[in-house]
């Protein structure tokens, strides 16, 4: 099953997360974005405080839902990406995918971006 969620994960696209609340440790279940990049799994967003973000950067260890042609539940994990170089590959690489290159200094200036590693071995339906 691995292989099947791997080519799934690096499809990109729509999944949902579960992260661990900072203050409250509760379960935030929300809809977001997967970006590949160089065959890296990428989660960001429009610039500003996001609180999935704050949520990951307290509790690095969340849960990724495959919800389109595969059904699954992952245990992940996420790394904030800091080093400018980096942030402005991404972002770059992101925003010429979606038609809005100009938008990057922006991005690169405002948005979150975090490094994801996912462990397929943990796939619940």
């Amino acid at each position: 099953m691995s292989e099947e969620i791997q080519r799934e994960l690096m499809k990109g696209g729509v999944v949902d997360i579960t992260t661990r609340g900072r203050r409250t440790g509760e379960p935030r279940r929300i809809e977001i974005r997967l970006h590949v990049i160089d065959d890296e799994i990428y989660l960001t967003g429009s610039p500003g405080p996001r609180s999935w973000h704050a949520n990951l950067l307290s509790y690095a260890d969340f849960r990724l839902h495959l919800k389109r042609e595969l059904v699954a539940d992952l245990d992940a994990h996420a790394t904030e990406v800091t080093g400018n170089e980096e942030t402005r590959r991404v972002h770059r690489r992101i925003l010429e995918n979606v038609g809005k290159p100009e938008e990057l200094e922006l991005r690169v200036k405002g948005s979150p971006l975090m490094h994801i590693r996912v462990d397929t071995d943990s796939a619940t339906s």
